[in-house]
């Protein structure tokens, strides 16, 4: 009976706790495992202390009885571990970012992709070719998804300013991929990787790849999160400039054929 439950301890830790695929070694779950083992030797001695005191007529009903009142405390263990490990998770993004108009530019923003190797959780690079996943602290989604809405929130009153003085607004879709999303523990930096293209009319007229490396001298979760939202106000910036440079281009380039 206490193998089955010391195996069916460790399942359950490893479920909850890792999510299966998420398990960095063993000793991971060594603190946490080694106290559920102490817990389980001990409800061992007293169950056979509990038996050498019950009488050897004792029907086997009442010996049932006596086995759930005594499982049930392991039980109410197990729950509260893992109600404890769902509320403390927190969850991070880049904030909400000031607004910025584009005069005369209307800025079609399609979905970034995802190409780093962070989805939710956060990414800890401890060593050259080593990285630890932390299942405690995670971006509130995805980095595609949290760029996507960072931009959209920060263009999104740009459709209620005037047009550019004697022309239509020109009209340029901008979309990209984030490549590198890391904590770098090791080199106590965060890495902010983006490549994104600028199209006007169906052409690609830019294409650039930008690299954010912030430095921090404390390893926590809320300053890892403002690196990052300060390294997207920056591209943010870059690209307005980008925007406005590109916008005067074609607008040259059309009257020169007009």
């Amino acid at each position: 009976m206490s193998v089955i439950l010391q195996n069916t301890a460790k399942k359950i830790f490893l479920i909850f706790f890792h999510k299966r695929d998420k398990i960095n070694s063993d000793k991971d779950i060594y603190p946490w495992f080694s106290y559920v083992k102490l817990l389980l030797t001990l409800f061992r001695c007293f169950q056979y202390k509990l038996r050498m005191q019950i009488n050897i007529n004792t029907n086997l009903k009442q010996k049932k009885y006596i086995l759930f009142l005594l499982i049930l405390p392991v039980n109410l263990f197990f729950q509260s571990c893992i109600y404890e490990s769902k509320t403390n998770v927190s969850y991070y993004d880049l904030g909400y970012p000031a607004p910025v108009y584009l005069e005369g530019i209307t800025l079609n923003i399609t979905p970034f992709l995802n190409y780093s190797e962070v989805s939710s959780e956060m990414l800890y690079r401890v060593e050259k070719n080593k990285i630890n996943y932390d299942s405690t602290n995670r971006w509130a989604k995805s980095p595609n998804i949290l760029l996507t809405t960072f931009f959209k929130n920060s263009l999104k009153g740009n459709h209620n300013f005037k047009k550019h003085p004697g022309n239509q607004p020109v009209n340029m879709t901008l979309c990209g991929a984030v490549t590198a999303f890391d904590i770098d523990l090791q080199n106590k930096k965060t890495v902010f990787e983006i490549n994104y293209k600028i199209r006007y009319k169906g052409k690609i007229i830019l294409v650039q790849n930008k690299v954010f490396e912030r430095k921090f001298n404390k390893e926590n979760p809320s300053i890892f999160a403002s690196s990052m939202s300060s390294s997207a106000t920056e591209l943010l910036k870059i690209i307005c400039i980008q925007l406005e440079e590109l916008k005067d281009k074609i607008i040259k380039e059309d009257n020169c054929y007009e």
